[in-house]
């Protein structure tokens, strides 16, 4: 899976999703998916994680978004059709 990494003011942010199972009964479980936004050092070791929040889901698909260009792509494809 894909780890997005930010530095600011000597601080580095990781953003990133993961798959965790959960078991309902031994034999008996489901995945569950989630997202993390931590603070780590430069050697991607977790200090600190933010806590559990839906907007981190908001943050993940923003990130996603300008990462790889959703706007340029579709506003290339608007000036080639003019």
């Amino acid at each position: 899976d894909t780890v997005f990494i930010a530095e600011k003011n000597d601080r580095v942010l990781r953003l990133f999703p993961y798959k965790s199972k959960f078991y309902m009964d031994e034999n008996e479980y489901h995945w569950e998916d989630g997202v993390t936004l931590e603070m780590s050092d430069e050697r991607g070791l977790s200090w600190w994680h933010f806590p559990k929040n839906p907007i981190i889901w908001d943050l993940l698909e923003a990130v996603k978004f300008n990462t790889i260009d959703v706007d340029g792509f579709i506003n290339g494809l608007i000036s080639e059709e003019e």
